[in-house]
């Protein structure tokens, strides 16, 4: 199942200290990313979320706050990582269309 079809809750710990974990729903399942502390302003990094090949969500790191949105492009399949980031949208790599990484 690719990984716009895959229920999935990707919760980011931005910080040591862990204030709210919110609670997957049934057919969702936590996913930490460990590495947020290291995720540069403006970088983007894809992040596997299951055991398929495209199961990955793309997180970025936009004004301080980490967001993860859909990996691949929904028109062509690409990845969105292959692409830039500019403010809060990425940019397929293929054709250019904008996607936000806030609110997708």
């Amino acid at each position: 199942m690719g990984a716009f079809g895959l229920a999935t809750f990707a919760y980011i710990n931005q910080k040591s200290e862990i204030e709210t974990i919110p609670q997957a729903t049934e057919g969702m399942q936590l996913i930490e990313f460990p590495n947020a502390a290291d995720l540069l302003e403006g970088e983007m990094k894809e992040l596997k979320v299951g055991e398929g090949k495209q199961d990955k969500v793309l997180v970025s790191r936009v004004k301080g706050k980490i967001h993860a949105c859909g990996a691949f492009c929904s028109h062509f399949g690409l990845p969105l990582s292959w692409g830039a980031l500019f403010d809060d949208k990425v940019m397929c790599p293929a054709h250019a269309a904008g996607f936000s990484v806030v609110s997708g």
